[in-house]
């Protein structure tokens, strides 16, 4: 007591004493860890629906707008009755959520990117047979759209093979398989059919690139990454379409050779001795050879045109792993 009754201080004590007993009890610890929960689901939920093209931005910007409308949603209800410590307390907790939320969606979102482009990693491409997909087949829309595209590929190389085998060409080889196939030899110059059905090929070769090429660009991903990968794709690419050209150029000049094999062969100046062909023409017998050795060229550099083919799919694989792990 002062000389004059209580003092000022005293006062001020008094109604804050008095205030602390008549305030509402606002429950901010459990206001604040609510308010976390409700951030991390919902910024969760957000991050799975948005856009992903500008992933750092909008998964981080959805984080700290969730924590600010959770946060100001908590004031109205509870917090504004809590001391002034921990408003700024729960405000501040509650960004840092958001921001966590945020970067354990962009976490989430580059494992999940680094799982779906491991997967190409681990195609196998027989050209022989066929394309082997990884077990569980494709992990997100970069592998799907990469194995569709291999997929498309792999089965008309393997349908093209086909047709140029039904061709007949190869009953060439012995005179009994020409007695198989004695319609060849009538049908030497099939090339006003082959021509356009090579063409056609190649011109779906590149028309499946240009679709694949399109998916990816439609991809939602982070844009950068978009970009580099699709840059990857047209550098490949730009080996693979001279690789095409000079796949189409080869294919034409074997037809051409096989095509003037079997008419020397239609002349009949040969015998068929012990089942083979014995030519009784020394004319025709060295065309036929030149010409058999020129296709037989050919089909070395197709051969190590398909080696080339499959060094340059080996070593895009081998890059997508050294940038993985």
């Amino acid at each position: 007591m002062g000389l004059f009754g209580r003092r000022r201080d005293d006062d001020d004590e008094m109604d804050e004493w008095a205030y602390e007993l008549t305030r509402k009890d606002s429950f901010p610890l459990a206001a604040t860890i609510t308010g976390s929960i409700i951030i991390l689901v919902v910024a969760v939920l957000i991050n799975s629906f948005v856009g992903h093209r500008h992933m750092l931005v909008t998964t981080l910007g959805a984080g700290t707008i969730v924590a600010l409308f959770v946060w100001a949603a908590a004031f109205l209800v509870t917090l504004r009755h809590a001391p002034i410590g921990w408003k700024i307390g729960s405000f501040f907790a509650m960004i840092v959520v958001g921001l966590v939320a945020g970067v354990i969606g962009i976490g989430t979102a580059i494992t999940a990117l680094q799982n779906d482009v491991g997967a190409i990693a681990e195609i196998k491409i027989n050209p022989n047979s066929g394309l082997d997909l990884p077990q569980g087949g494709a992990r997100g829309p970069i592998s799907r759209a990469a194995f569709a595209y291999f997929k498309v590929v792999i089965d008309d190389a393997l349908k093209h093979r086909t047709a140029l085998k039904a061709l007949g060409y190869e009953a060439m080889t012995s005179a009994e398989a020409l007695r198989a196939h004695p319609q060849l030899l009538s049908h030497c110059d099939q090339r006003a059919t082959v021509t356009p059905m090579i063409e056609d090929y190649y011109a779906r070769r590149r028309a499946a690139f240009a679709r694949f090429r399109a998916d990816l660009g439609a991809i939602d991903i982070e844009e950068n990454f978009r970009k580099g990968l699709i840059d990857g794709v047209d550098r490949a690419q730009k080996e693979h379409g001279d690789l095409l050209q000079r796949a189409a150029t080869n294919e034409h000049a074997q037809v051409g050779e096989l095509v003037a094999m079997c008419q020397i062969l239609a002349r009949h100046h040969w015998v068929e001795q012990f089942g083979t062909i014995a030519f009784t023409s020394p004319a025709d017998l060295r065309d036929f050879r030149a010409h058999g050795e020129r296709e037989n060229q050919l089909a070395g550099e197709e051969r190590d045109m398909m080696r080339e083919s499959m060094s340059i799919i080996d070593a895009g694989q081998s890059q997508i792993r050294r940038s993985l792990f």
